[in-house]
């Protein structure tokens, strides 16, 4: 029939793994290479479901060091002030609308100082990042790290960004955009 894939969703590092490492093969036998959403219960899901789902939600979880703007990002993304700015995000917040006929959803999370190591991050902070994929499911599309454009980015700032991001896998690149505020 019309079977094809659909990307599961990212709830736990290890659920990431698997779900790139399922998800990789059968995209690459489909010819289907880095688009759709994930069913890991059956692996299969019809093409004209996955074309409907694509176009209709789009779910995005904002992530980066503290004050990089990751709530006015938000609230760029969804048209309106859905996140409150200029105030620490001390647990992940989540917020849906519609934008250009697609339903959207963002996940905001706690950031970490800019050169601080992963190690240094608080242990409920650390939590909340692993936390964020799992309030968007079945999964988000992207994870947009925010970079204030505005600071330099050294290499004092990049290890603590991969550190940071690799709680959740260390493929989460493969699902990362650069958003620079």
């Amino acid at each position: 029939g019309t079977d094809t894939i659909l990307w599961s969703g990212l709830r736990t590092s290890t659920h990431l793994d698997s779900w790139e490492q399922k998800g990789e093969t059968e995209r690459r036998a489909l010819g289907v290479e880095g688009s759709g959403v994930a069913d890991m219960e059956t692996g299969r899901v019809s093409s004209h479901h996955r074309e409907e789902h694509r176009l209709s939600e789009l779910r995005i979880v904002l992530l980066g060091w503290s004050r990089s703007g990751k709530s006015s990002a938000g609230n760029t993304i969804l048209g309106r002030e859905e996140f409150e700015s200029g105030i620490r995000t001390a647990q992940c917040v989540k917020r849906q609308g519609e934008v250009a006929g697609r339903q959207v959803t963002v996940v905001d999370t706690p950031g970490w100082w800019s050169t601080s190591s992963v190690k240094d991050t608080r242990e409920l902070d650390k939590q909340e990042i692993v936390h964020s994929a799992s309030l968007c499911p079945p999964g988000p599309y992207a994870l947009f790290l925010v970079i204030d454009v505005s600071s330099s980015f050294t290499e004092s700032h990049r290890r603590p960004v991969e550190e940071h991001l690799e709680l959740l896998s260390e493929r989460v690149w493969r699902h990362t955009i650069v958003l620079f505020t």
